[in-house]
């Protein structure tokens, strides 16, 4: 049983805010669409009614690991441009905030720290899918990407997310998306495993 005292660091997704024309914020009302963002929101919810609890939502996590999660977003289309030299993009204008395994690890350091208890959206960069295919034909040669009109994601997430109040409490990112990409190169040069996906 949880004391009063006891300070609790609960890792969830930007994913409950679903489908948003705006800019997320912390006080965006949320919208989930999958099950996975549904259940993450109602646990988020039971957990804001204590004291001392604070929720990190994270963006779209990605970059290297010793159980390599090839179904994320950043992680699978610079896997398909290093592997196979060609993606076929649907719905190329959908947005998604993304955020680097380390600046993750970075953010509950800083929350063990001390922050005043709440919700904290954790993300760093915000990406089309076709920016990031454009970011990745300038690192990859030969790369080419194809736009389909039809196709579409299974849960339509498609947002854009603001991190200005944990960046408010004088957290900050270390690593950007296009320095992150090339680790993630460097990482699948030497990579055998593929077959974990988001089991």
């Amino acid at each position: 049983m949880l004391s009063k005292d006891q300070v609790v660091i609960m890792p969830t997704t930007e994913s409950a805010y679903g489908s948003n024309a705006d800019v997320c914020t912390e006080e965006t009302p949320i919208n989930p669409l999958s099950t996975y963002a549904k259940h993450k929101a109602h646990v988020e919810q039971a957990l804001m009614e204590r004291e001392n609890s604070i929720s990190l939502r994270l963006a779209t996590v990605y970059g290297m690991s010793p159980r390599m999660r090839l179904d994320l977003l950043v992680n699978d289309f610079t896997w398909k441009a290093y592997k196979e030299g060609s993606i076929l993009v649907f719905e190329h204008n959908f947005m998604r905030t993304v955020l680097h395994v380390r600046d993750a690890a970075r953010a509950f350091l800083h929350a063990l720290n001390g922050i005043v208890p709440g919700i904290y959206n954790v993300g760093n960069d915000t990406v089309t899918k076709l920016g990031l295919c454009d970011l990745l034909a300038t690192k990859v040669k030969p790369f080419f990407y194809t736009l389909l009109p039809t196709g579409r994601d299974a849960d339509q997430r498609n947002y854009s997310v603001s991190s200005a109040k944990i960046k408010a409490t004088g957290y900050e990112y270390s690593v950007k998306l296009t320095d992150g990409i090339d680790e993630l190169l460097k990482g699948y040069r030497v990579m055998s495993n593929t077959r974990y996906g988001n089991i």
